[in-house]
């Protein structure tokens, strides 16, 4: 096992509450002895010049990504060159909640997911409005550590190299878990739901996929 798990976070904030957002979430991430630290952002990036990381949290971006494909580029980019299994990819508005999330992720791939019988393994949202467990019985009511999840969501996940062909996908970023979910659901891939790993989603409503919502502050 490697003494540190690669962690692939996407930064693109559009406006200074984002910003703020991502530094936040940058700077908890950083501070767990179980990451190696792998930014990617935008080949367009404004706001987040490459100094903000190096200068207050002393990181540096690994890869820009053109902005238009960014949510599937991204992912693509984290597959590709990934060193451990598993590797995390996380946004840059989540924030782990306790002091052993990674530790917690990582235990749970390894005792359920050995095997790859998930090609992802997915946080779940502190946000009641966000909480899929709310709107399924079977999740709802279970005592499970991990539970198959009836449909898909996005980061924070888990994966394995070559676990999911991205650079195949085209289309939206608002859209970008429909489209994979129905390649899962074709290609008869499943993805695990981990029920006690939970995560702040900082960035509800105020969307980077959402162009309406950029520049408001």
């Amino acid at each position: 096992m490697p003494e540190r798990f690669d962690l692939f976070i996407r930064i693109a904030p559009k406006d200074r509450i984002r910003l703020g957002i991502a530094m936040a979430c940058l700077a908890r991430w950083k501070s767990d002895p179980l990451v190696r630290m792998r930014v990617l952002v935008p080949s367009e990036i404004k706001l987040a010049e490459p100094w903000t990381f190096r200068d207050y949290l002393d990181l540096s971006w690994e890869a820009c990504i053109p902005f238009e494909n960014f949510h599937f580029g991204t992912r693509q980019y984290a597959d590709e060159h990934t060193e451990t299994e598993p590797y995390l990819m996380v946004d840059d508005d989540e924030m782990p909640l306790g002091a052993n999330w990674v530790e917690h992720a990582v235990n749970l791939w390894q005792l359920y997911n050995a095997n790859r019988k998930y090609v992802m393994m997915v946080g779940r949202s502190a946000l009641r409005a966000e909480d899929v467990t709310q709107h399924h019985e079977r999740l709802r009511t279970s005592g499970l550590e991990v539970e198959e999840m009836p449909y898909w969501w996005g980061c924070p996940y888990m994966s394995y190299r070559g676990a999911v062909p991205y650079g195949e996908f085209k289309g939206p970023a608002d859209k970008q878990d429909p489209i994979v979910s129905d390649w899962a659901i074709k290609n008869n891939k499943k993805q695990a739901l981990c029920m006690g790993l939970y995560y702040n989603h900082f960035g509800l409503s105020f969307s980077q996929v959402q162009p309406a919502l950029y520049g408001r502050f």
